[in-house]
């Protein structure tokens, strides 16, 4: 008798219960993971950058935004007696020879500040004034000494009576219609504008209205 006929399909039967039964005490096969198609986690965002709290400042404003206009007594705090003798032809130097058309024209105008000077600014770009101060009495030319870049859209306060000059500018945001606006006092030493008191900042929801003095002008 051979192998071939002993497998009768009773034995068969035997056997293919026996292999089942074996596979099922082996448990489940394992399943072979690819660790080379997981990709690295994202990095963590980056932390938000620490901006330092801006200076304080002094804030000169009323609720509905932009500067309140000082009590307009303040010019007579520096008087100065307005001077109706002969005037004498600006000093033109080098260093204001460029400007000598408008600094001659200004020599000529009513005296505007301080007695006996006249204040005569110009545009140098945009949003940007320069100017001089003509002493009609004496000749001498100064330089206004504000303005420029880091003073734009600046606009000057000031009386025939009065010593006191007051400037204002502001750095508009044309995004928003809004303007951050500054005041500063200056008062005329002799031979120069000198601030008087800090610099005051406030915010005004539009552009151009940083100016308190715009309806006295």
């Amino acid at each position: 008798m051979n192998l071939r006929d002993l497998a009768t399909p009773a034995l068969l039967i035997v056997l293919a219960t026996a292999l089942v039964a074996c596979d099922n005490a082996a448990g489940p096969s394992a399943t072979v993971v690819d660790t080379t198609a997981i990709a690295d986690p994202p990095p963590p965002p980056p932390e938000p950058e620490l901006v330092p709290e801006a200076a304080a400042v002094t804030v000169y404003a009323d609720p509905s935004g932009g500067l309140m206009a000082p009590d307009l007594a303040e010019f007579s705090d520096y008087p100065a007696r307005v001077y109706e003798g002969p005037r004498v032809s600006p000093i033109l130097t080098p260093e204001n020879r460029n400007y000598r058309t408008r600094i001659t024209q200004a020599s000529t105008e009513p005296v505007n500040f301080a007695g006996n000077k006249v204040v005569a600014v110009f545009g140098c770009g945009s949003g940007c004034t320069g100017g001089y101060i003509v002493d009609v009495e004496s000749g001498n030319v100064t330089s206004l000494g504000l303005g420029g870049e880091s003073q734009p859209y600046m606009q000057l306060n000031y009386r025939p009576d009065s010593q006191l000059l007051i400037a204002t500018w502001e750095f508009p945001s044309y995004e928003t219609e809004s303007s951050i606006c500054h005041y500063q006092r200056y008062v005329w030493d002799g031979e120069k504008l000198v601030p008087s008191g800090g610099a005051l900042s406030s915010y005004s929801p539009a552009i151009g209205m940083c100016n308190p003095y715009n309806e006295y002008q």
